[in-house]
């Protein structure tokens, strides 16, 4: 039986379990196997899921690995034909795994079904520069223990790259085709938002009403502060008042209620709530609540992409401490993607003219859609069953040649 097997970093939430296509793969009678190393690579991440009580997906091909010899057995069970999916980082512990895998001839599968615009569209000399003076205090900050591990860590994943180059590589938009490929398979999928857009788009239940939905990136709390080793952009006791109190603002003017879209991956819901204090958050139905509200507020999140597919108006927010952080300089990336500019919720409101916010500029959007989501001519199916009919396909060839 044909086999692949997920390498991840990350608990597989019922989420992620959709977001990875493991069901597609079982549909169509694959051997599937998803190699959670949280535990071992992570255990902080492990301890903090686990703590809060986050409901894990399990099925049979689901192993938690939580040491070294766990994971040799299953490296030493590994035969081909088989593919692996490569969901973690490329870093000195990530990189003995990927080696053995190379060795044994198992093809690494690379994904771009997130991508995203870069931080700077225009690459100058000068945005490189703010760049680099936005990392360069970010490190400062870190303190020097945690910035020497930070640019070793950088030179290990750019060496490791380097190493293993993918077998196969999957990509949405247009910008999202890598520079160097090598002798890696190109499959033409589209962004993994395309796939909730396709169970949603032709759906008559759900209709437009007098709502806003706020997309929350659980910045705070986001479990990649701990994987990057970093301190979070914003502090929680500056950050939720301004926010807080803009939706407010928003949801006066503009005379509709409010949602919280809350992060899918966030460990410890009961305190996104209390933080958000009377506005409802919402988890597991974003895709719904975007198509069905009269328009989105958020920073830089990848659901964004939604507001697009469902030609939704967007609000774009930031505040003073996320313009001192890369995080910042993507929001203004994201805005201009949308013909917009930011909001900082820290200045003095008063002039903003909110009714003047909701315009869509078509053009952008049709733009963004082609450069980040969905190329023309790429299948109207779910991104992950186009990956296994090009693997099938391929497979097939293969067998009669």
């Amino acid at each position: 039986m044909n086999k692949v097997v997920y390498l991840i970093e990350q608990p597989l939430s019922i989420w992620n379990y959709n977001r990875f296509g493991i069901q597609n793969w079982l549909d169509r009678g694959w051997n599937i196997e998803v190699w959670d190393l949280t535990q071992f690579l992570n255990p902080v991440i492990f301890e903090t899921f686990k703590n809060n009580n986050v409901e894990i997906k399990k099925f049979d091909g689901y192993i938690p690995i939580s040491s070294e010899s766990i994971l040799k057995q299953q490296c030493s069970a590994v035969n081909k034909p088989t593919y692996y999916v490569d969901c973690i980082s490329n870093d000195s512990p990530h990189a003995r795994i990927k080696k053995y895998l190379a060795q044994i001839g198992v093809t690494r599968i690379m994904s771009y079904l997130g991508f995203m615009p870069p931080l700077y569209l225009g690459g100058g000399a000068s945005d490189k520069l703010s760049s680099r003076i936005i990392r360069f205090g970010l490190l400062i900050k870190s303190g020097p223990v945690n910035a020497i591990k930070w640019i070793i860590n950088r030179v290990q994943m750019k060496f490791v790259s380097s190493l293993f180059k993918p077998g196969i590589i999957v990509v949405s938009g247009e910008k999202s085709i890598p520079k160097n490929t090598g002798s890696a398979e190109i499959i033409a999928a589209h962004n993994l938002d395309y796939d909730l857009y396709l169970n949603l788009k032709d759906t008559d239940d759900i209709v437009t009403q007098e709502y806003a939905v706020f997309i929350d990136q659980n910045i705070n709390f986001h479990s990649d502060w701990i994987l990057s080793e970093e301190i979070s952009a914003t502090t929680p006791d500056k950050y939720f008042p301004a926010v807080t109190q803009v939706l407010k603002i928003i949801s006066t003017e503009l005379h509709v209620s409010l949602f919280i879209a809350g992060h899918p991956r966030s460990s410890n819901r009961k305190i996104t709530q209390e933080y958000f204090g009377r506005i409802p958050v919402r988890y597991g139905a974003t895709a719904e609540q975007i198509k069905s509200c009269k328009f989105v507020v958020g920073h830089n999140s990848t659901s964004l992409q939604l507001a697009i597919l469902f030609n939704k108006p967007v609000i774009f927010l930031t505040t003073n401490e996320l313009k001192l952080n890369n995080i910042g300089a993507h929001i203004s990336v994201m805005a201009s993607m949308f013909g917009k500019k930011e909001i900082n919720i820290d200045n003095d409101l008063s002039d903003i003219d909110w009714q003047k916010e909701l315009f869509v500029d078509e053009a952008k959007y049709s733009e963004y859609r082609k450069k980040y989501i969905k190329m023309d001519g790429s299948p109207e199916k779910q991104s992950w069953d186009i990956v296994i009919d090009h693997i099938e396909e391929t497979m097939t060839r293969k067998k009669f040649l």
